[in-house]
């Protein structure tokens, strides 16, 4: 889970790396929150984009090597 927040984090430019290992980990849910479009959408919507995000930076990791 680290590994895929990291990749999303740091190869959105989010975050710096070094400001990734500094946060807080109720941080890392408002930076998410801060990124996620707003709320037009039910919840598990909203949950279901969020997946997508970190299943698209998983795979980016994947090929990436």
């Amino acid at each position: 889970m680290i590994r895929i927040l990291y990749g999303l984090f740091v190869g959105k430019g989010w975050v710096s790396r070094a400001e990734f290992w500094a946060l807080p980990p109720g941080e890392v849910w408002w930076i998410l929150d801060a990124h996620l479009p707003p709320e037009r959408d039910a919840p598990q919507d909203q949950n279901e984009r969020l997946y997508q995000s970190l299943m698209a930076a998983t795979k980016e990791k994947e090929e990436a090597g």
